[in-house]
């Protein structure tokens, strides 16, 4: 028996980052989790040749099959993903979809194999959302926080919601992608690609001079970071509107928009994600009115995201309504001091004082200011710093979150 995975994107970020810290604390449970160890995960195009070796050889003990999937139309998605299942002799016991654009799909081979049908809704309903009976038809909802559950059951959607809060790898027991260990686990006879992983993690950036000579910007320059998928709810024209007004006072500031799927060629884009491309377009035109192509630079896909987070100065999040937490989890466990917009859930993740706070509906000048603020306060960062920390101390728990994953895979309907 299996378990399969409906993502759309196998990007280092996001659901995928969530989805492969599952995995390896399932991994590191070994046969004590109760599961037989089979997983495969159905994904759209791009991947990577190494990023396929991470998710198939990166495990001691799971056997993970990565299928691409390269629909001309919607059902073809779930012809594709049959003839796989059937070609495989795959007997999924449970579905688990991450996100809400292959909901239908998730939810029609679960019932053709009898399988729980889960579904994780780290974000709010997309441009395109499901329908309502599709969603309250599955097993189990999976949300990060109440205040997005509430989102969604504003919107019209109900079902058997589950609250399962973000996890981050603990940073004194570094899972970061191409370590040292994992690259160890890839079997005998990959050698080539073993050395092409070991070559790749030499060019990653070791400290922030090597990273700043890489985007060719200068020594004193200040990063800030907007980090993750574009989208319109995460309001990233408002931080093009803050890097405009600080950098009138500190011009050595930079802003930096971390986007994993930047640069993917337009044939390869579902549709769903075209919403993407406009967005991405509307902050391209945004800083082209403003002059400020100098000072704003778009990193696309990156596999060493762990590695220059700490590289960052201030960590921007704008964002207006509740949604996945996880970059700012990541930025905090990285140190960065982050100035997020008080959207509703946001104590869920970080408490006062972990961070510094301006309204949702703020004028253009407030991340600006509260950059300001904290530019020469060393202990006030410091101290966002540790509290940060003694919060997140709630999110290295892995394997109690694997416990409640695999009490959803394992129940038989």
């Amino acid at each position: 028996m299996a378990v399969l995975y409906l993502i759309p994107n196998l990007a280092p970020c996001g659901d995928s980052a969530q989805l492969e810290l599952i995995l390896r604390s399932l991994d590191q449970m070994g046969s004590d989790s109760g599961f037989d160890g089979e997983i495969h995960i159905f994904t759209f195009p791009p991947l990577a040749e190494w990023e396929r070796i991470r998710f198939e050889t990166g495990f001691r003990w799971l056997s993970v099959h990565i299928h691409l999937i390269r629909p001309y139309f919607l059902s073809d998605i779930f012809l594709q993903i049959f003839q796989h299942i059937r070609r495989f002799h795959i007997h999924p016991r449970a579905v688990h979809v991450w996100g809400d654009a292959l909901t239908g799909v998730g939810l029609h081979i679960s019932r053709l194999f009898k399988a729980q049908s889960i579904v994780s809704l780290r974000h709010i309903p997309s441009m395109c959302p499901p329908r309502k009976s599709t969603i309250r038809a599955f097993d189990y909802l999976l949300v990060n926080s109440a205040a997005l559950q509430k989102y969604w059951e504003k919107a019209g959607y109900r079902g058997n919601w589950k609250i399962v809060r973000d996890q981050i790898a603990d940073p004194e027991k570094n899972t970061a992608v191409h370590s040292s260990s994992e690259i160890s686990f890839i079997h005998d006879g990959k050698n080539s690609l073993n050395e092409k992983i070991s070559s790749e993690t030499s060019c990653f950036p070791q400290n922030k001079s090597e990273f700043l000579a890489e985007l060719g910007l200068p020594e004193d320059s200040i990063l800030a970071v907007c980090a993750g998928p574009v989208e319109a709810w995460k309001r990233w024209q408002w931080a093009v509107w803050s890097i405009d007004s600080v950098v009138r006072i500190h011009p050595e500031m930079h802003l930096l928009f971390l986007d994993p799927e930047l640069n993917v060629p337009r044939q390869q884009q579902p549709k769903r994600d075209l919403a993407r491309e406009m967005e991405r377009r509307g902050i391209a035109r945004f800083v082209r009115q403003y002059e400020r192509e100098s000072i704003i630079h778009f990193i696309p896909r990156r596999h060493d995201i762990s590695r220059i987070l700490p590289f960052m100065d201030f960590f921007w999040n704008p964002q207006s309504v509740p949604g996945s937490g996880l970059a700012l989890l990541e930025a905090a466990a990285a140190g960065i001091p982050i100035i997020s917009a008080d959207f509703n859930g946001l104590e869920e993740l970080l408490p006062e004082g972990t961070c510094a706070r301006v309204p949702v509906h703020h004028e253009t000048t407030a991340i600006a200011a509260a950059s300001h603020n904290l530019w020469e306060q060393t202990e006030r960062k410091q101290e966002m710093k540790s509290k940060s920390y003694e919060i997140l101390k709630n999110f290295f728990n892995s394997f109690d979150t694997m416990k409640i994953y695999l009490s959803f895979y394992l129940k038989w309907t």
